[in-house]
């Protein structure tokens, strides 16, 4: 009884994470959903360990093999090793987040109508498990069967041979074992006997030997939101330990289902973003392929050479964050009328929030070029800095004309942010806009790179703040109203 209260303990500190995530999705923002925000795995007994894996495999047709981040299945014989875990083959690529650390063959407790297993052994069982393979050991006590696609037992005694008739009505032996197992689940332990073949069809290899003390079948909750596995595989938690794993997620994106200040400033001091709008799952870019400017690395006179700037920066005057939730909301509003935007309340509030609170070292920056003879706010463009690392976000072009402003507010901020000693500037994925900006060095880096880069620049220190060096007019554009200073960066 102990042991079981303690494993569960375990497995419902994961419960409440997965009742949190679907408290938001039914729209149910309850004082369960807000305080399981910050509750992380339960502590679990130091000799014992927990491992879930998936029972049933997503056809009855056999083991199959999924690419990362697919939605469907694939039979194609892909490179690598591979674990097989009741029908579920997971290719070494894919990472599925299960745990607070996600390991690979494992399974994501969103996936949805998945049985489930969690299994309890000692830890130090591995070292016999070994020995027993060894020795040939066949089947012994704490061996996991699987008596059908959704629910897997323990092995509670030794097997016993078991006598076939014959027509003649003698006994003859037989190499058939009988098994006694017990399994558990929400309906409470039944025992019984499993009848296994001279081959082990119904033992599960991988557990052969390990000394399992507890077997309990659980199953995710079914898809009543309608969500493709894709998006449910890829759900990252405010309990998940970010870290160097993340690399191997499949496809462009992570997803998330909280908002929480500290929540979202660990997703971006890992090189994700997030992208709300007014969904309750919502994307988080990671790039297999990001696109950043080595700023460093790369000749700063480019951005001075720029035509349009050098042409019409007497035009224009620059500042920076003179109103960031009012331009963020006006941001949203342009390309609301472009076809859609994930710039929502709640994420001006958030980043709002991060930008203003000293704990973290995240801050937002609204840079915006204003118009001389009209006074208007001609664009405004969007990032955050975390360390000598430059994430652009979000940009508007409200004036459209000849003298293209986006194009010469990014060369000015490019040339700001040079000088200021930012390391890397992300762009994100690669848009076909984005090319001419090679010719600043910006290159796709493969995710691995851009992960070991950011983690390197976030330590380290800008050798001045933008918004500082707008004000004191260090900027290629003049300050707005004049500024602390009176003359501009020289091109």
């Amino acid at each position: 009884e102990n042991l079981f209260a303690s494993s569960c303990q375990q497995l419902l500190s994961y419960a409440r994470s997965i009742l949190h995530t679907h408290l938001q999705l039914a729209g149910r923002r309850s004082t369960l959903a807000r305080n399981s925000i910050s509750s992380g795995p339960g502590p679990s007994l130091p000799d014992l360990s927990m491992r879930l894996v998936r029972v049933g495999g997503p056809s009855t047709a056999g083991p199959q093999r999924r690419r990362a981040g697919s939605d469907s299945n694939d039979s194609s014989d892909d490179e690598g090793s591979s674990v097989d875990v009741g029908g579920y083959d997971a290719t070494k690529e894919e990472v599925v987040l299960s745990g607070p650390e996600p390991r690979r063959g494992a399974f994501h407790l969103l996936e949805a109508g998945c049985p489930f297993a969690a299994i309890v052994a000692v830890r130090s069982s591995t070292k016999v498990a070994a020995a027993n393979v060894d020795a040939g050991v066949h089947v012994q006590v704490g061996d996991i069967v699987r008596l059908d696609d959704k629910h897997l037992a323990r092995v509670t005694a030794a097997p016993k041979r078991k006598s076939r008739s014959s027509l003649l009505g003698l006994l003859q032996p037989s190499e058939d074992e009988v098994v006694p197992v017990e399994t558990a689940s929400e309906h409470g332990v039944r025992h019984g006997e499993v009848v296994l073949s001279s081959r082990g069809r119904q033992l599960l290899p991988e557990f052969t030997g390990s000394g399992s003390l507890l077997v309990f079948n659980c199953g995710t909750l079914r898809n009543v939101f309608g969500w493709r596995d894709r998006v449910l595989r890829a759900v990252l938690m405010p309990w998940h330990r970010l870290g160097p794993w993340m690399t191997a997620i499949g496809g462009n994106y992570a997803y998330a289902a909280c908002l929480d200040e500290r929540f979202v400033v660990e997703l971006l001091e890992h090189g994700l973003f997030v992208l709300p709008g007014g969904q309750d799952i919502f994307s988080c870019p990671f790039p297999m392929r990001p696109f950043i400017f080595k700023m460093q690395e790369h000749d700063a006179n480019t951005w001075r050479r720029c035509k349009m700037l050098k042409r019409y920066r007497s035009e224009f005057e620059l500042s920076c964050n003179e109103d960031l939730p009012g331009h963020l909301r006006r941001c949203g509003a342009y390309h609301e009328e472009k076809g859609g935007t994930w710039i929502s309340e709640g994420f001006i509030d958030v980043m709002v929030r991060i930008h203003r609170d000293p704990a973290n070292r995240v801050k937002v920056y609204a840079f915006e070029l204003w118009d001389k003879a009209t006074g208007e706010l001609a664009a405004a463009s969007f990032g955050l800095a975390i360390g000598a690392f430059f994430h652009d976000f979000s940009m508007c072009c409200l004036v459209k004309d000849r003298r293209s402003t986006g194009a010469i507010l990014s060369k000015a901020i490019g040339a700001l942010l040079t000088d200021c000693g930012v390391m890397d500037w992300y762009w994100g994925s690669k848009m076909e806009y984005m090319k001419e900006y090679e010719a600043h060095g910006a290159r796709e880096v493969p995710r691995a790179e851009y992960y070991e880069r950011l983690r390197r620049g976030i330590r380290q220190e800008l050798r001045s703040d933008p918004e500082a060096a707008v004000r004191t007019g260090r900027a290629l554009i003049e300050p707005r109203g004049g500024g602390v200073a009176t003359a501009t960066v020289a091109l």
